[in-house]
């Protein structure tokens, strides 16, 4: 049986959405478990103090802070982890676009 709250969109409601993600992130592990080291948070903070603004943001001239730092090409599909050219500066909405789910 179903959930019977209707939705717009999506696959999920609220709830089941909440359950699904934890599901994922429960099967990824921890980003220390994922390889995500103290040199990791070094070399990001170095893209921060590099890059503090959105890159995506910028190339539409809106100047907007990053939140985030993405891979370009990801890890999990063999991009480098410590490579500075694989690396972004995104904000939220920007990153969320990057892997194709809503903010």
């Amino acid at each position: 049986m179903g959930c019977p709250e209707l939705i717009r969109d999506g696959r999920y409601c609220e709830r089941h959405k909440k359950e699904k993600q934890k599901q994922i992130d429960d099967r990824r592990g921890t980003f220390r478990e994922r390889g995500y080291s103290a040199n990791w948070d070094k070399l990001k903070a170095i893209k921060k103090r590099r890059n503090p603004l959105c890159e995506m943001c910028l190339q539409m001239n809106v100047v907007k802070p990053m939140e985030l730092v993405h891979h370009i090409k990801p890890v999990s599909d063999g991009g480098p982890m410590l490579d500075m050219d694989n690396l972004m500066s995104v904000c939220r909405k920007c990153h969320a676009k990057l892997h194709g789910y809503s903010n």
